[in-house]
């Protein structure tokens, strides 16, 4: 198991969170990043681990924000602009090695609920082993 931790510098008062890399099988690195008193999954991370197709989930949250399904958007973080840049310094402040495309206009991201979410909803086989992994690794 690898493991990466930093402390984020956060304003005085408030809690430490800690952004972490972990390895779930055959290599597939999930990054746990606190962002604005959250802590946010990268869906194409979600992707990888689960075994779906690349872009496949990404497709199907796509679905549920234009259908409106708020049960699932409301664990949802789409990053655009001043955010987006914001988030895209705090990875390449804490995961130089972790690229996200500096033309990507919008970033969907998971919250912790929303990828347990995820991971309720996908009936892929890895899904449980992922879920047990995240509890006891993340």
């Amino acid at each position: 198991m690898q493991i990466n931790a930093h402390e984020v510098p956060q304003p005085s008062g408030s809690s430490n969170l800690v952004p972490v890399s972990r390895t779930f099988r055959e290599g597939t690195i999930i990054h746990a990043l606190p962002f604005e008193d959250e802590i946010l999954f990268l869906v194409a991370e979600a992707e990888a681990a689960l075994g779906y197709q690349i872009k496949q989930l990404s497709n199907s949250i796509n679905e549920w924000l234009e259908q409106g399904r708020m049960r699932e958007v409301m664990h949802l973080r789409k990053l655009t602009g001043s955010s987006l840049a914001a988030f895209k310094v705090l990875v390449k402040q804490h995961f130089p090695d972790l690229k996200i495309d500096a033309r990507t206009p919008a970033l969907l991201t998971l919250t912790e609920a929303g990828l347990y979410r995820v991971l309720m909803l996908s009936g892929k086989p890895d899904a449980l082993a992922f879920q047990d992994w995240l509890e006891s690794e993340v």
